[in-house]
Formats: structure tokens, C-alpha cells, sequence
């Protein structure tokens, strides 16, 4: 029970101790879902949109992997090590992320 102490504690006398004894739960993004709809094609738009930037942070043959890949759906894995299981859906949404970040707070540009 260390994880979060500092909020555990300052809810003590607030929250029934069900709620502060709780262990931590995953909080899962339907990514898989949202890419087989019209936030794939949005994010496909975007690298391209963005090819300069997404080329200089990120490996081009493994984005081409992504984009044209059809193993969104939840059940269809990809093992890129022992220790984690990572979804393509999940890369592809951490890297539109960081697109959409980099033109608002570096170059100053806002999303369309």
C-alpha cells in the first residue's frame, strides 16, 4: 500500500477504507477500436502531414509496419520483449500523441 501514500492518506476520513485499501487498477484506451475507425485515417493523415518530423524521431520501415498492419484488434499481440506485451494500436497512438504535441508546443501550430 506505498503506491500513492501521500493521496491515500489525505482521503482517510473521506473515502471508506474499500476505496483507500484498494490496490491500483489498469485504466485500458480502447485504442484498437478507435484506429479501425476514423481515428486511423486521421492518424495515417497526420504522419503524413507531419513525414519530416515523424522521419526524424521514428523508424520508417517500423511506422510503415504500423500503419499498414491488421493487427489492431486487441487479441492479436505483438511480443517486443519477455517483459511486455505492446499493442500496434498503442504505439501508433503514443507517436500521433507525440506529432499533435510537438506542432502545439514546439512549433506553435494549432491542431485541425
Amino acid at each position: 500500500m506505498t503506491d500513492k501514500y501521500i493521496l491515500r492518506q489525505s482521503m482517510k476520513g473521506i473515502l471508506p477504507n474499500e476505496i483507500i485499501k484498494k490496490k491500483k487498477q489498469r485504466f485500458m484506451v480502447p485504442t484498437d477500436t478507435w484506429f479501425n475507425q476514423e481515428f486511423g485515417e486521421y492518424s495515417k493523415n497526420l504522419f503524413d502531414a507531419n513525414k519530416e518530423l515523424v522521419d526524424k524521431y521514428f523508424k520508417k520501415n517500423y511506422l510503415e509496419k504500423l500503419n499498414n498492419s491488421n493487427k489492431l484488434l486487441s487479441g492479436k499481440l505483438l511480443n517486443f520483449n519477455k517483459l511486455s506485451k505492446l499493442y500496434y494500436s498503442r504505439q501508433s497512438w503514443t507517436i500521433t500523441n507525440f506529432v499533435l504535441w510537438h506542432n502545439i508546443f514546439i512549433d506553435g501550430e494549432v491542431p485541425k
